[in-house]
Formats: C-alpha cells, structure tokens, sequence
C-alpha cells in the first residue's frame, strides 16, 4: 500500500448548478469522469480530482441578486503538471461561460448608480434600457 496524498481547497464561483452541469462536458471532454448528484469524480493519467458542488446560495448586492455556490475540490495523488493542465482548463472554459453575464450585471449596477443621482431618473433608465 503506497502513500496517499490529498489536497483539498474550495473556491465560491458565481454560478448556478444548472449552468455549472451545463458548461462542465466542456470541461472534462479529454477525461473520464463519472457525476453522482453534486459530486463529479474526475480520473486523470495519475490519481483524480473529485469535485464537490455545495447548496446553492444568493447574494444580494443593492438589487441583485448573483447565485453563489462553494466548489470544493479534492485533488487525489495527482502530479503538480496535470494539476495545472486541469485547471487552467476549468479556470479558462467557466470564465468564458459565465463570466461575461456577470461583468453584463455588474455594469448595468454602475449605470444604473450613475444615472440614480440625476433628476429625470426613471426616463433616463428607460431610455438606456430600450
């Protein structure tokens, strides 16, 4: 029986599940993996990446409302180059997934913030949003 080594961090993504399952084949298409429920069991060339979903949150800042879920993962004797392979992948493929409806929410909380302070303010938002 050889020795075991298991790193374990989390990180909280901006996500619903739904979009999470959505984007994640894009993800793993050059590696075996299996889904049960919240939990993704990842099989690399050495050792494996077990990726656990938490319950789904909201966070309210001013009037809206970002889904919020903790992503735990459990990286299992897998080599510091694979590890890096993975996860430049996942960070890469879940940035351009969702990122930009994020940055598109944010923005619209800045302008919106700016044009709050003028006198005309429900005819100004109106005509920024048609």
């Amino acid at each position: 029986m050889g020795f075991e080594m298991t790193e374990i961090f989390e990180r909280e993504m901006t996500i619903t599940h739904r979009d999470f399952f959505r984007i994640l084949p894009k993800v793993l298409k050059s590696y075996l993996y299996q889904q049960h429920e919240n939990v993704i069991s990842v099989t690399l060339d050495e050792g494996e990446i077990v990726i656990i979903l938490a319950e789904e949150r909201l966070r309210e800042i001013a009037s809206l409302s970002l889904p919020i879920t903790n992503v735990t993962f459990q990286i299992k004797n897998v080599a510091k180059k694979s590890k890096k392979g993975f996860f430049k992948q996942f960070d890469r493929t879940y940035q351009c997934g969702v990122g930009n409806r994020i940055l598109d929410k944010l923005n619209y909380i800045t302008i919106l913030s700016d044009i709050c302070c003028k006198k005309d303010t429900v005819s100004t938002i109106n005509n920024y949003l048609l």
